[in-house]
C-alpha cells in the first residue's frame, strides 16, 4: 500500500515491532513497482490494489500464506 496511508504506517510499525529478526519488509506501491519489479521478478505475481488498501504478504521457506490486512494476523504469522 501507499506509504503515506495511515493504515499501512501502522502495519510497518507492528511488524517492525516483533521480535522475528530476520524479516524483510518491501513496501511496495503504484509509484515504485516498475522500478522493484526489475530486482525482485516475483512481485509481478502480486495483483495491484486499487483500493489503496495495504495488503501484506508473510513468506517463509519459500511460500507465502495467504495476503491479509489484519494486523493481528500479520503479528501471528510472524511469530510462528
Amino acid at each position: 500500500g501507499d506509504k503515506e496511508n495511515k493504515k499501512t504506517k501502522k502495519i510497518i510499525s507492528a511488524i517492525n515491532k516483533t521480535k522475528q529478526t530476520n524479516k524483510v519488509v518491501i513496501n511496495v506501491d503504484s509509484k515504485n513497482r516498475e522500478s522493484l519489479s526489475g530486482l525482485m521478478p516475483y512481485i509481478n505475481y502480486f495483483p495491484v490494489h486499487n483500493d489503496n488498501e495495504p495488503i501484506v504478504y508473510v513468506c517463509k521457506n519459500y511460500s507465502c500464506e495467504l495476503p491479509t490486512s489484519d494486523i493481528e494476523k500479520i503479528i501471528k504469522l510472524l511469530e510462528e
